[in-house]
């Protein structure tokens, strides 16, 4: 549905609204917004290209908790591709032979983990914890910075920014669980539990909060403080935010398993409106 349509059935903070608005200026383009139950986040975006009349907003579900959150969390997003040089604007291009390269990685170095898996499933969940490691180490970065742009320049959305963060922490927190490494290889349940680390420790120093406490005493606290330290004081935008997600990569060894391509060389299937 286009945005006005969705407006209508959403009770949206006037400053949600002020930042939609400002984006559709800046980029020159609308929105839409899809709820897709099926999500695995509670929320993304598809940028428009150049091609592209629309931004679309994927929504797991119309939750008026976290909604004005959301929004302009995926705002964000556009506006760091939108607010960077044409020559800098990089995403992130998964290829056949960089998906084949992480499921060897994962397959070498969860063997025995993987011995307890039937080969059917096996072959089905490996290429699942590949994408979830390359979302996350080329998510978390950026995520940073667009939390501290919302904390620092819309004061209004603090509070739900809180309630949605404590929410992300919730989840977050079920994999330091003993239980998670038997349901996950230690191999990417360690890397994503360092990058939870230097996530909400970098968020407390920026929002002023107490999420980080959770992690003090984290098994991957060592892994956790060199990618905090990857962390940048300045926000440099879309470049600083690939310089910093390639230092992760190196430390997390996960090189090779994506490519930086250009922002509009996405392919047709790009601007349909599913994921």
């Amino acid at each position: 549905m286009n945005l006005q349509e969705f407006l209508t059935s959403s009770s949206l903070l006037p400053i949600t609204l002020e930042i939609l608005e400002h984006v559709e200026n800046e980029t020159k383009k609308g929105f839409d917004v899809q709820i897709k139950p099926d999500l695995a986040v509670p929320a993304t975006v598809k940028i428009a290209r150049s091609a592209m009349p629309h931004h679309i907003i994927f929504i797991k579900q119309r939750d008026e908790n976290f909604l004005n959150h959301y929004l302009s969390h995926e705002c964000g997003h556009i506006l760091r591709y939108y607010e960077a040089s044409p020559g800098t604007r990089k995403t992130v291009h998964i290829t056949n032979i960089s998906l084949k390269k992480a499921i060897e990685v994962l397959e070498n170095e969860n063997r025995d983990f993987l011995k307890k898996i039937p080969l059917l499933k096996r072959y089905r969940v490996i290429p699942i914890w590949a994408q979830c490691l390359i979302s996350q180490v080329t998510s978390l970065p950026m995520d940073i910075f667009i939390e501290k742009w919302l904390f620092d320049k819309y004061p209004e959305l603090r509070e739900e920014q809180a309630r949605s963060i404590q929410f992300t922490l919730h989840e977050a927190i079920k994999s330091l669980n003993p239980d998670a490494f038997t349901q996950t290889p230690p191999f990417v349940t360690k890397r994503i539990n360092a990058m939870n680390y230097a996530f909400f420790k970098t968020l407390d120093m920026y929002l002023e909060s107490s999420f980080f406490t959770r992690f003090v005493s984290s098994s991957v606290a060592d892994v956790g403080e060199k990618l905090y330290q990857y962390i940048e004081d300045e926000d440099r935008g879309l470049e600083g935010d690939i310089s910093i997600i390639n230092k992760w990569v190196d430390v997390l060894g996960l090189n090779g398993w994506f490519t930086w391509g250009n922002f509009e060389n996405v392919g047709e299937e790009y601007e349909k409106h599913y994921l």
